[in-house]
């Protein structure tokens, strides 16, 4: 059973289909609790919520642009 990947509840629905030329056609869900749309095993690299804290600090405190502050070792 597919679960929301915002919310974790149940109440899913499919909500049409995604089309990209590197991942082909993929099913898109819309979660009827939290109202948002995901797609089951999106392909995307997602960032740990250290390296996000790192490159804001980088940012902020080191005035650097987002380019250098992600290239930066944590």
């Amino acid at each position: 059973m597919i679960k929301c990947v915002n919310c974790n509840s149940d109440k899913v629905v499919k909500a049409g289909l995604h089309k990209s030329e590197k991942y082909g056609i993929r099913q898109v869900y819309l979660c009827k609790e939290c109202g948002r749309k995901f797609i089951e095993h999106a392909k995307s690299p997602r960032y740990s919520q250290e390296f996000k804290e790192h490159v804001v600090r980088c940012v902020v405190c080191e005035e650097l642009g987002i380019r250098q502050a992600s290239r930066t070792s944590i």
